[in-house]
């Protein structure tokens, strides 16, 4: 068995630094974004789906935090098309006729689009920051493939 040299190591290291840094700022402006738009253009037809933004949001950051039981139905937020695809929709879902909207949903976007490219050039997604127990790949009989 080969051994990992160390800046083999620092290369994965950082990588996956960048996937997290992406995945977590684009899930924190995603949260603020919704939450302000709650806030500040109040609009009943809005608030149902800036819920479920804020909800979709926390279910993703607590996904990089540690992989529950459920998340078995919601697997692909383990793969990296699956994840650029759902950071996509839910930037999409965030664009609203204001021009804060559409700056923010941009943004969002953008991120998205380099999150996947980064992430399928890197052949797969970071392992959960609390599940040092998994190895290679999800306890949930995902095919998820784990630096």
């Amino acid at each position: 068995m080969s051994r990992k040299t160390s800046s083999e190591s620092r290369k994965t290291t950082f990588k996956i630094f960048i996937l997290q840094l992406l995945w977590i700022g684009f899930f924190i402006i995603l949260i603020l974004g919704g939450l302000s738009d709650l806030i500040l253009f109040y609009d009943i037809k809005r608030m149902v789906l800036n819920v479920f933004i804020i909800l979709s949001g926390i279910i993703s950051l607590l996904a990089e935090a540690y992989c529950f039981k459920f998340y078995s139905y919601i697997l692909f937020i383990y793969t990296p098309i699956g994840r650029g695809l759902f950071m996509a929709i839910l930037s999409c879902l965030n664009l609203n006729e204001n021009l804060y909207s559409l700056i923010i949903s941009s943004i969002l976007f953008l991120n998205s689009l380099i999150y996947l490219l980064i992430s399928v050039i890197f052949g797969g997604i970071n392992k959960p920051l609390f599940n040092n127990s998994l190895k290679h790949e999800l306890n949930l009989r995902a095919q998820a493939i784990f630096y």
